[in-house]
């Protein structure tokens, strides 16, 4: 019997890249899906993030050397070549000098070789286990500013293709992964999981399939870029078998936290059909979407379907469109003559009924109106006779009045999304405040509040993206659009200005220090870029600022060994090595300044 191990990796908090929101609960929902859904055994499953308890007496705290270390334990663990062997990533991803390299929590862009994890070695390791069904899940949040965020899974996906590495990347080499805070996943491992839940999820090829189609719906929409999986699969991994879930757990589990309209995929055993039907299913309008069920209300229904259906579990796929689907009708030929002669009988049955009750009540209006009681007939009130008529006049008014205001309610919805443009937080606002002009007791109030929340959100997120830039003062900006009328969002959305208010701070505070330093520099004087990064040191780790000090002591201390590198080759070997010692420890040019010293030392020496 094959076995499955596997290892997921999840960091949100770098000393040297701005923080992630959900990287670490997306490796613990993957880790707790495999384990508590697909049953693979606890021993064989690994869980490395940021909150990880020690494993008997060593870390799973996400550092390289312990990364490092339980890739190459797990890679050299006895393994067949029926075992599946699963690697999930979700961090940073840099790339330098054409070379991928995943980024673990002490991972420093300035140092991207020395700190970071190569993937032609992970692959590498991987390929030294026999198993012949791995698969490598990488959801890689690149830097948006900077050169080690070009191109980041280049190599990958030729290394995967090289050496016949099945591997999904969370998207397009010209894309970027995204996270949101109504899922609390990043938008790929949120689809991921409901690939693998559904009856989608059974081959590697049709889980492929699932993420393809799946994946830019659900970014379009939660108003986020379009995002699509990209992915390597060798031949051979194409029919490799998946995580089999329990019967009773591939009917009714859906998605884990989408909010979009599930649908069901049919197996209408369409081999046997004889006489054929047509019914069609009618795709929902928009109008009609917004108000359909959640995900989270079918897991209340019943975990079993009634025995004459031959629907399959629901896939979590919007309906985009209507579509035809053929029905066989094995109705007996005695029994449809049988029901067409009844049916006929009642038709006749019910027109003969109405006949005789009208035929009654035009009898009695006749009485009434007989000469020989004209007495009784002038003794009738008038309210007897027109009774119904106030009665039928106010319903049907009333009944005009709120399709009419349903109409206008609707009008205005369909307004309010035209509003929307992608990632642009001011048009989701004025979208709300379109859709506040519907009240509480008017029709569509509450699609207009569910709108109104989706939004929010969709707002909130892009005020976080801007944080994780480093742009404290323009997520703050955007995160006043936010309205109050969803008070869960609200106060996150508070809670979250407060944190960007002393960050701003902290960062004001460290760009004076970092002005300072630039302000020391005096080209072509190396003590100066000395005291330049001396001073630039002084910007704590951890805090906004840090990044950009790194890189330039790390530019500066470059300098300086290109000065003195300059002087030696004017023969200045005296001004070189004192040049040389400027260079400061913990810098990437150190060592080598260093090793040009005593080189220096050696031939000064010999020319005395």
């Amino acid at each position: 019997m094959a076995n499955h191990s596997c290892v997921a990796i999840g960091i949100n908090q770098y000393q040297f890249f701005q923080p992630l929101s959900y990287a670490q609960a997306d490796a613990q929902a993957l880790w707790q899906f495999l384990l508590e859904e697909a049953g693979w055994s606890p021993d064989q499953c690994l869980l490395l993030t940021d909150t990880s308890p020690p494993i008997g007496d060593r870390s799973a705290y996400p550092t390289r050397e312990n990364l490092l270390d339980w890739i190459d334990e797990w890679c050299q663990s006895p393994i067949s070549a029926d075992d599946s062997l699963w690697l999930f990533f979700s961090g940073y991803g840099v790339t330098l000098d054409g070379e991928d390299y995943l980024m673990p929590s002490e991972g420093n862009p300035a140092e991207i070789a020395e700190t970071g994890i190569s993937v032609r070695s992970l692959f590498a390791s991987l390929k030294e286990s026999r198993s012949e069904n791995i698969l490598v899940l990488l959801d890689m949040n690149r830097s948006q500013g900077g050169q080690s965020g070009a191109n980041v899974g280049t190599q990958t996906v030729e290394l995967a293709k090289e050496m016949g590495i099945a591997t999904v990347l969370s998207c397009q080499l010209d894309q970027f992964s995204h996270e949101t805070s109504s899922l609390g996943h990043g938008l790929f491992t949120a689809v991921l999981l409901e690939g693998l839940r559904s009856s989608q999820g059974k081959t590697f090829e049709s889980l492929v399939s699932y993420l393809r189609s799946r994946l830019p719906e659900l970014s379009q929409h939660h108003w986020k870029p379009v995002q699509s999986p990209l992915i390597v699969m060798p031949s051979l991994a194409s029919h490799h078998q998946l995580p089999t879930l329990p019967e009773h757990v591939r009917n009714w589990n859906g998605a884990i936290a989408s909010d979009t309209v599930p649908a069901a995929i049919y197996n209408s055993g369409r081999d046997n059909v004889k006489d054929k039907i047509t019914r069609q299913e009618a795709a929902p309008d928009r109008a009609s979407y917004n108000n359909a069920p959640t995900a989270a209300s079918f897991r209340k229904m019943p975990s079993s379907t009634p025995p004459e259906t031959n629907l399959s579990r629901a896939a979590l796929v919007p309906v985009t469109g209507g579509n035809t689907t053929e029905v066989a009708d094995e109705t007996p030929g005695w029994l449809s003559w049988l029901l067409l002669g009844g049916g006929a009988a009642l038709l006749v049955a019910l027109i003969g009924g109405v006949v005789l009750r009208n035929q009654a009540a035009f009898m009695g209006q006749q009485a009434l109106l007989t000469p020989t009681d004209t007495n009784t007939v002038g003794s009738i009130p008038q309210t007897v006779k027109l009774q119904s008529a106030p009665y039928g006049s106010e319903s049907q008014t009333k009944t005009v009045s709120q399709e009419t205001q349903q109409q206008a309610n609707q009008a205005v919805l369909d307004k309010a999304r035209t509003l929307i443009v992608p990632n642009q937080a001011s048009q989701f606002s004025q979208a709300i405040a379109v859709a506040q002009q519907i009240k509480p007791d008017e029709p569509l109030y509450q699609q207009a509040q569910d709108d109104i929340a989706r939004w929010s959100g969709v707002i909130l997120d892009l005020a976080e993206g801007r944080a994780k830039q480093g742009q404290f003062d323009k997520a703050i900006t955007t995160a006043q659009l936010v309205p109050q009328d969803n008070q869960s969002i609200y106060n996150q959305t508070q809670q979250a200005m407060a944190s960007w208010r002393e960050k701003a701070q902290v960062q004001r505070t460290n760009n004076i220090i970092i002005q300072g330093a630039k302000g020391l520099i005096k080209p072509g004087q190396a003590s100066s870029y000395n005291l330049a990064i001396r001073a630039a040191r002084k910007v704590p780790p951890n805090q906004p600022g840090f990044a950009e000090a790194q890189q330039l002591i790390s530019q500066w201390s470059q300098t300086i060994y290109q000065t003195a590198q300059s002087r030696a080759s004017q023969g200045r070997l005296d001004d070189a090595i004192q040049t040389a010692a400027l260079v400061p420890e913990n810098t990437p040019a150190y060592t080598p300044a260093q090793k040009a010293i005593v080189q220096w030392k050696k031939k000064a020496a010999g020319t005395k």
